[in-house]
């Protein structure tokens, strides 16, 4: 009947490189930002637990954002497989 094509059979390891991808974006200008913003500060130390918690802060959503989208290959994975199986293509 209908076959795929191959871009969506590929779809979930974009999605998965993607997640991948973002996560590590996420950190690194998170942490980019943190350092030229305490280079310039002058924190003391009692502004230095700012930094921890807006490291946290940023842990949090790009593992939030990466797995979302890891999420989203998975059920493409999922419907791809679910589709071979009416289809009989096993």
């Amino acid at each position: 009947m209908i076959a795929l094509p191959d871009l969506v059979r590929r779809l979930p390891v974009v999605f998965y490189i993607a997640a991948a991808v973002m996560f590590v974006w996420a950190l690194g200008n998170a942490y980019v930002e943190l350092g030229m913003l305490g280079a310039d500060a002058g924190f003391d130390e009692t502004v230095g637990s700012m930094g921890g918690l807006s490291k946290s802060r940023s842990l949090e959503y790009a593992v939030r954002e990466s797995l979302y989208i890891l999420a989203n290959g998975g059920i493409i994975h999922v419907l791809i497989a679910i589709f071979d199986k009416v289809e009989g293509n096993d």
